[in-house]
Formats: C-alpha cells, structure tokens, sequence
C-alpha cells in the first residue's frame, strides 16, 4: 500500500494541480495500482486496517476541499498533502484522533492562509516546504516539525497585517460615527416586519464572524464583520487582510440572509481538521439517514418521512390559511401479482421504477412523492387548488393507463385507483388526512379500475370540529380550575459510567374525561396548539412543577432533574422568557433540577429566539434537552448554534433498531456524533431487553419507554430511589 501511495506521488508531481484535485479517489487509485500485475508484490489486497485509514482520510480531505472557511487559493497545497498524510497515517494513524498531532497542526496552519496575486513569496515558501515533506523517505515527523514552524511565521506576518489594518478601519469608523452623532441619517428607517425574525439573526453574528456573499456575476466572497455601529444599523465587513470591501445596512444583511445569498460560516474558530472531520460525521449521517427515510427501490421517500411533511403542510394550511391537495395512489395489487407470478420479481420491481418515473414527470419540483406500501404511492401538492390537482391526478392516470411493461416476450399493463383529499388546515389532525385519501382510494377501486374520488368530509367533519371545540372548552376549563395532572417517565441512565447524571424524569401532561377516566393526550394537544393554547399550558406546567420541585426538596436531593417540555408557539412568545426568569426568581427553585425539553423541528422555525432562551436560561443552572432529533434538519451546524445538554433520539428510529438495519445505523450515526460533541444521548421508546442491549451496545447514555418504566404520576416520584441497584421495571 506504501509503494501504492508513493507511485500516485510520483504520478501526481508531473501533472497539474488543478487536473489532479479532479481524479478519482486515493483509494480507488491504490486499488487500481494493486489489481495489477506489473507489481513485483505477492501479497495485492488492502488489509482492513489500511482500508479504513485511506476511506477515512480520503472523507476527511474531501471535507477540507470543500471548507468554505478554506481559502480558495490554498486548496491545491492542501491536496499536494493527502498523500503524503495517508501514508503517515498507514504507519501512524494516531493523526485522526490526537489534536496535537505535528502532521495534523501543519494542515490547520496552512488551512488558515490567504494569497494574494500567483507571484507571492509565501507561495514559493510554501511550495518549497511541501515538496520537502514529499520528497523525504522514511520518517517525516521531523520535516512536518520544521515545516509547522515555518508556517506560524508565515501566519504571525499575515495576522500582524490583518490587526494593523484593522486597528485602521475601526477608528476610521469610529471618527466617523461620533461626527455624525446627533443627525438624521439614510439609517434611519423602519425595519419591515417580514424581516424581523432574519433581523434578530443579524443580532447574534460577532465582530469576527466570517460570512459567504453570493452574487450572478462573481465567486462567492468570503469577508469578516470588522465593525457595527452603536446602533447596530451599520456593518462594516473586510478581507483577510483587514482591508475595507463594504458596509450593510441591517435590513440588506437580513435580507440576503433570509433569500440565501449571504450565509454565515459557522465554527470558523474551529481548526480545520476538527471542522473536516465534523462534516465528515455529518455527512455519513445524512446518507444513513437518507436510506432510512427513503424507498431503496424507486428513491422516493418513504411512509414515515412522507407523514412528517403531511404534518408540516398541515400547520402551514393552519398558520397561513393556504390550502393542499393529497392524494392516495394505488397499482391494482392483482395485476402487479400476476406479473410477479408469471414474469419474477425483477419484472415487478422494474415496473415500479418506470411507474414511478411516469408519475414524476406530471409533477413540479416542490411536490412530495413518496411510496408509502408495496403498490401504493402518496402524492401531496403544496398551494394547490382542487381543479389544477384533478388535471394532474388525471394526466397521470392517462399516462399510466397508456404505459406497457415491455418484459421479454410479454407487454403488460397495470391499472391504478386515486382518492383525493383536500387540506385546509380545518381538519382534525393531520393522522387523519391520510387515513382519508387512503379510504378514499378504495371507495375509487370499487367503482372499478382507472378511477378517481374526492373524499367527502360531510358530516364526519362538522363532528370533528365540533370535537375539537369541546377540547378547546376542557382546556380553558381545566386551565381555571387547576385540574390537568402531572405524570412522569423515567429517563435512566443505562451506562456504568459514574460521570453521567443521575436518572431524571420527563414531565407528562395527564388528561381525563368528564367520568375521570385518563384518555390519551393527542387529541387535547393538537386542539390545544390549533387554538394557541399551548403557551397558557407550558405556563401552568412550569409553574406546578417548580412549586412541586420546591415541596420536595429534600426528598429529590438524591434524585436527578425533570425534563419540562415547551411547544414552539411559547419560543415564539416574547414574553415566554421573562415570565421563566420571574418564576425561577420568585420560587427560588433549584435550578439543577431543571431540564427544558424542546423538539428539533421547533427550534428549527424559530432558531433565534430559541438560541436566546436556551442561552438566558442556561446561565441560572437550568439544563437542555432536544427532543426528537433525526425527523429535522439534524446538521452539525444548527446543533452548534443550540447550547444544549441532552440529544434525544426521535423513537420511530429506536422502537425498531432490532429488526431494522437502517434505524439501527441512524441511531449509531446520532450517537457518535453527538458524543464527538460533547452531548449525552437518550433513546425513547425502548420497549424491550433486545433493543436496550443495542442501546448500550452503540454507547446510548439513557433510555426512556415502556420497557424501562411506564409513566406515573409525578406525586408517586418521591417513592422511587434512583439507585443502580434498583430494578425501576
């Protein structure tokens, strides 16, 4: 692998840079190289060993090309170095988890340089000390030691630079700021509504932010913020040499930002390699997660993705009184049968891929298609009108009706039945909008093949509403009266690992009906988020919890915190904050006995003003938690900018992790990475022994579900030691 390794050098010193950046991967190329004959070695294959460390560096050089953050211009010096780094590491492979590594410092160093112009001294410097690293047989680590030094010179004259500019700028703005105190200014204008959210963003970048601004004409520019005016209107932003490029104006920042074509580059204080190989992990999530989200067969996504954005359209019909259309799409299973039967499978699943082919080309980019069964297909267009969605729904019929499987001898047909339902956000929930384009479709089978029908609500929503309604009358009811109940689920601690907290509990909203009985919450929930009623409950939840924190005080000291969840509609609220800072005031609650849950897609729409409660709380001892996370976003980057304690697997990947090599390798992939991060893991719903030895297998930290403790009520906590001995089943 090592002569491999050192004949891709000698191949890559006679070609150009550029044209080298572009070939195939190291590891394919050594593959190559062993597979042939003209190698005096006996001994051709890649040990497991060797194969990792090149998959890995090759990721890993493959995130640092691709490091916004990475001058442009320094890239080419950067892979000059992925040989040379990959056969250290064949022989030294400590360079991926030791930070102090000579080998891995020289590549942070160079990550941080910046050039101006092809005739630059730094430039024949530079290229003079890589090719000393390549051209040195043997050990290198004293080569990289001497080349390290050289480059923190090179660094010291580049930053002394930079602050001498800079100290230039900042006074120069400063004068100019303190003449113009006083006077009216082209600054002085109100700040459009729409913006507010994106302005608030504005707020939170530093002086020292690196941001990206895109443009048609050019390359994206990569300039730091060097100043902001006492006011904040003003945002002065210069180039690595601490030269002036422009001045914004809030609202033209807040603007680009929220079209996409101004970006802020998070973790710039980060080291280069960390950075790479933080996106190196989240990349590997993001694939993992796409196989577990979608259909291997067709690409298209699958029923539990496709029901997370059902519930997304849903509260959009809600929230900006827009209306959707979904519709139920279903292959005559008896066809598909037979061709199975007489033709195989292969034929069958080549008749879906074409299917689904034909029915994509009827449909524009943001329309959500997924296969949601063996022969049944779900398709929700967004902003879309009864009328436009049936002549969609029926040149797809037409299509289908006219298509032929064309299988050796044979050409075969398919036939297919449609049901429609239409989503205005009056519904009940959005569980049931599926229910109803699926029961739909079969009212359209059993008016024979090639047919279309439009759910009816009729009668079973005016009862539905009417439903609702009475939930919304409870709650107020309740809310008076202080009858909704507290319970709580064991979250324990599944490692033996004496540095991890203790077990804690999550809080439980517990409703009954009006003979007592306990009924399950969904309905009260969604009624209670539909009519804004959640902030008044997260209000009375916090305040009953601490009351009851502060009855129990000597009883819960050996005891870890409780887990409180807020809905977004109260990160939303601008007096939400104040009124958690009064009530921790007033209670004198401890607050290590205090963790807020919120969910990721909630902290996703309302970033912001998540970021600034989390902050604000956090620094009166309270703790975090993001729950449900992988059904979002679930990057590095949004998990950098929310300060929080505890990652919570989303539990529609854990309930199944044992029978499902998908979920098991997400629930993996968010472990790995939220450890390499610094967060403790929890996994809901465990229900069994098998899937919380997998837990403990990957490395989970907690575990919360049935098969650990059913939830109780929140008086009975006081009962329960939370001691390992302890057997909480």
């Amino acid at each position: 692998v090592l002569d491999a390794l050192s004949h891709l050098q000698e191949k890559a010193s006679t070609q150009p840079v550029t044209q080298y950046i572009e070939q195939e991967s190291i590891h394919t190329q050594v593959s190559n190289i062993l597979s042939k004959d003209n190698l005096e070695e006996s001994n051709k294959t890649i040990s497991d060993r060797d194969n990792d460390i090149i998959e890995v560096g090759g990721h890993l050089f493959s995130s640092l090309f691709r490091d916004r953050l990475v001058s442009s211009n320094v890239r080419s010096w950067l892979k000059r170095l992925e040989i040379p780094i990959l056969k250290l590491a064949i022989v030294d492979n400590t360079i991926f988890t030791d930070k102090s590594h000579v080998a891995r410092q020289v590549i942070n160093k160079i990550s941080q340089l910046e050039l101006y112009g092809e005739d630059n001294p730094i430039t024949t410097r530079v290229n003079h000390l890589l090719d000393n690293i390549i051209n040195t047989k043997g050990d290198t680590s004293g080569i990289f030691k001497k080349t390290l030094n050289e480059i923190d010179q090179l660094i010291q004259i580049q930053d002394k630079a930079y602050t001498e500019n800079l100290k230039d700028l900042v006074s120069e703005c400063d004068d100019k700021e303190a003449r113009t105190k006083g006077k009216k200014t082209d600054d002085d204008v109100p700040i459009d509504p729409k913006l507010q959210e994106w302005v608030k963003r504005v707020y939170r970048i530093k002086i020292g932010s690196w941001l990206l601004f895109s443009s048609d004409s050019n390359s994206p520019l990569r300039l730091r913020l060097a100043w902001i005016a006492k006011d904040k209107t003003q945002y002065v932003f210069v180039n690595l040499r601490g030269i002036r490029e422009f001045a914004l104006h809030i609202t033209e920042i807040a603007q680009q930002l929220r079209d996409g074509t101004t970006i802020v580059l998070d973790n710039a204080n980060d080291p280069a390699m960390d950075r790479a190989q933080y996106q190196m992990l989240q990349d590997m999530h993001l694939q993992l997660l796409h196989e577990a989200t979608h259909d291997q067969l067709t690409g298209l996504i699958n029923r539990r993705e496709f029901e997370s954005c059902l519930q997304a359209a849903y509260s959009a019909a809600q929230q900006e009184n827009i209306q959707h259309i979904l519709y139920y799409l279903d292959l005559d299973l008896d066809h598909l049968n037979v061709i199975n039967t007489t033709c195989g499978y292969d034929a069958g699943d080549k008749l879906l891929v074409e299917v689904t082919t034909l029915l994509q080309e009827q449909l524009s980019k943001n329309t959500i298609f997924a296969r949601i069964s063996d022969n049944g297909f779900a398709i929700l267009l967004p902003s879309c009108s009864l009328d436009e969605a049936l002549n969609i729904a029926q040149q797809q019929k037409e299509t289908i009706q006219n298509y032929r499987l064309n299988w050796e001898d044979k050409r075969l047909s398919i036939a297919l039945s449609i049901g429609m339902v239409e989503i205005t956000g009056k519904e009940t929930h959005s569980a049931a909008l599926l229910q109803a384009a699926e029961s739909s479709c079969k009212a359209a089978k059993r008016k024979g093949s090639n047919n279309i029908y439009i759910f009816d609500y009729n009668d079973t929503e005016l009862s539905s509403r009417q439903k609702t309604l009475e939930w919304v009358s409870r709650i107020d009811q309740a809310l008076d009266e202080n009858t909704l109940e507290l319970r709580c689920q064991l979250i324990k601690r599944i490692q033996n690992d004496s540095t991890l907290p203790l077990h804690h509990s999550e809080i439980l909203l517990s409703v009954t009906d009006e003979q007592g009985n306990e009924v399950s919450p969904q309905e009260f929930i969604l009624a209670a988020e539909e009519y804004h009623r959640m902030p008044k409950i997260d209000r009375w939840v916090i305040q009953n919890v601490f009351n009851w924190i502060i009855e129990h005080d000597t009883e819960l000291k050996e005891m870890g915190s409780l887990a409180i969840n807020l809905s977004g509609n109260s990160l939303n609220d601008d007096t939400f904050l104040s009124f958690v800072l009064e009530e921790i005031k007033n209670t004198k609650v401890p607050t290590h006995k205090i963790c807020f849950e919120i969910t990721e897609t909630a902290g996703i729409a309302n970033l912001s003003n998540a970021i600034e409660f989390i902050e604000e709380i956090k620094k009166t001892g309270c703790q975090f938690s993001l729950d449900d996370f992988g059904s979002g976003l679930s990057s590095y980057g949004y998990l950098k900018n929310l300060p929080i304690d505890y990652l919570k697997i989303d539990g529609s990947f854990v309930k199944y992790m044992n029978n499902n090599p998908s979920d098991y390798a997400v629930v993996k992939s968010i472990t790995e990475i939220g450890h390499f991060m610094g967060k403790k893991i929890i996994a809901e719903c465990v229900e069994n022994d098998v899937v919380l030895d997998l837990l403990r297998e990957i490395g989970v930290d907690y575990a919360q579900g049935y098969g650990i403790e059913k939830p109780y009520k929140l008086q009975n906590l006081t009962k329960i030691k939370y001691s390992e001995a302890t057997n909480h089943k």
